[in-house]
């Protein structure tokens, strides 16, 4: 406990007093003349996303043919996405049962993408980063979430010298740096291939994902400053951005500091476990996030409206927030850019957009798309996270299927399809049984294998319906490619809402 204290006064001073002091700067060396990043601006693929996607389809094509008995080329394989939601400890188990069962199954390398927010990224980032396969990770994750987290057991000292080197290099340090440093010590070490999880980095997993050897992550999270109509931040081994800003860095940049669209700044990238905080930071949530749940909550479940008024008195905004996670603005000063006025970017949960992190995948028009939802709401009719979903999708005019929820959140599995628009994707919805809050930060044996166990029971028992809906899937690819072709969506989600609403008026 002495050792926490110390780390959180430590942080609480210089949270403060950032940028570093001139004292601690002179200890690291100056910025490079040379320029050695820049931003990519707007919202097509990478050359190394492409890339990677290419590699990847060679191994979804052969066990997707495995999968359905079937002789498939490339070309006829649906790409097919893992969406994995928020919800702490709970979330990060669901997502392990749910790749368990997808492997046990023969799915799982059918997978072109894995999107994850919150504490989905957790169990994702140990499973790439360790490279470990799925029993050893189980046994891993079951050992490491067995006890109740014990600051005593921290590296300490590399918590505060990373700190220390961030300072050094400008960087402002937060509660994240404490948080992080504890989900690298929970999720990214180990005895075996990462002694110090501290020094792991997101970029280091981009050799994996490049020879397709796993489906490529997407962590989402939420830019804070665009409170309260929060906009999502993704972040790959590869890029890291946002659809928003129409501006993405190179992985190994992010967290320098930019300037009208280029890098001269040679400290290195921030590290996977900061990530991790963030993506999961619900500790950064502002008086305005808190005061709109309390009303909607009032709303929607004791139907009792509250004046806006009645709250106003309290503090709002998004400098309202308890010691939040902030990095160099890459849009800083670059032209004609939503935040470029801004000199760093706060990311927190991609929960307080919502918790089911779909719409990076929509944009890259995946057509099957496998929900593992482990929200706290996935059992409940009117609060059922998909509510947002389907409420977000039609504000962008993306199509989407009709949703039953009083069958949604009564059947372990759910295949959702549009009657009538084959250009909407088809979902396979999984949502958890297992109640535990999601500040539950110690799971004993029985409590691991109740959630893990059960989302790999749901997968394994019903892979007849995955098999009817990659069917489904393969007889839209059919005819389409028979039909006249359509305009394909490219840009940013609001580009498309535009262009869209264009189309319409003009005709």
């Amino acid at each position: 406990m002495v050792r926490i204290l110390l780390l959180l006064i430590f942080t609480m001073h210089f949270a403060i007093a950032t940028p570093a002091q001139p004292i601690i700067q002179r200890c690291f060396p100056d910025h490079s003349p040379e320029v050695l990043a820049r931003v990519r601006a707007g919202n097509k693929m990478c050359p190394q996303e492409i890339s990677a996607r290419t590699q990847r389809r060679v191994t979804a094509q052969a066990a997707l043919s495995k999968f359905m008995n079937l002789s498939l080329t490339t070309d006829q394989v649906p790409d097919i996405s893992l969406v994995c939601s928020g919800g702490g400890y709970r979330a990060a188990l669901c997502t392990l049962g749910m790749l368990r069962g997808l492997a046990k199954i023969g799915l799982l390398d059918a997978t072109l993408y894995c999107s994850a927010t919150s504490g989905a990224t957790w169990t994702i980032a140990s499973w790439m980063s360790h490279n470990m396969n799925l029993d050893d990770l189980t046994a891993f994750i079951k050992e490491q979430v067995n006890y109740t987290l014990d600051f005593e057991d921290l590296d300490t000292i590399q918590i505060i010298e990373s700190m220390v080197q961030k300072l050094g290099n400008g960087r402002s340090v937060s509660l994240n740096d404490i948080w992080g440093g504890i989900l690298s010590n929970v999720f990214l070490s180990s005895n075996t291939n990462v002694d110090n999880g501290n020094v792991v980095r997101f970029s280091d997993l981009a050799p994996q994902v490049a020879a397709g050897l796993h489906p490529m992550p997407i962590f989402l999270s939420a830019i804070g400053n665009t409170s309260p109509s929060y906009q999502w931040a993704e972040h790959t081994p590869f890029e890291c951005g946002s659809p928003y800003l129409e501006a993405w860095v190179p992985t190994t940049a992010f967290g320098k500091k930019f300037d009208r669209g280029a890098s001269h700044d040679p400290s290195p990238e921030e590290s996977l476990g900061y990530m991790l905080g963030f993506c999961g930071s619900a500790y950064a949530i502002n008086f305005s996030d808190l005061i709109q749940g309390v009303k909607e909550t009032m709303q929607t479940e004791h139907n009792l409206s509250v004046p806006t008024d009645w709250l106003s008195w309290l503090p709002s905004g998004d400098g309202t927030r308890i010691s939040p996670p902030k990095v160099w603005n890459f849009a800083n000063k670059v032209k004609g850019c939503p935040l470029s006025s801004s000199s760093e970017i706060t990311f927190v949960d991609g929960g307080l957009v919502f918790n089911i992190p779909i719409p990076a995948l929509l944009r890259r028009n995946v057509k099957l798309h496998i929900i593992c939802d482990a929200t706290a709401d996935a059992l409940s009719v009117a609060n059922n996270d998909m509510h947002i979903v389907q409420s977000y999708l039609k504000k962008y005019i993306y199509p989407f299927p009709p949703i039953d929820y009083p069958s949604l959140v009564t059947q372990k599995i759910s295949l959702l399809t549009h009657p009538t628009n084959q250009q909407a994707p088809i979902v396979v919805y999984l949502p958890n049984f297992a109640s535990f809050s999601s500040f539950k930060l110690s799971y004993t044996t029985e409590e691991f294998d109740q959630v893990v166990g059960g989302m790999e029971e749901a997968v394994v028992q019903n892979a007849e319906v995955f098999r009817q809906a990659i069917a489904l899937a393969l007889q839209q690819i059919t005819k389409t490619r028979s039909a006249k072709p359509q305009e394909k969506k490219q840009g940013c989600v609001p580009c498309q809402q535009k262009r869209r609403k264009d189309q319409q008026n003009a005709a």
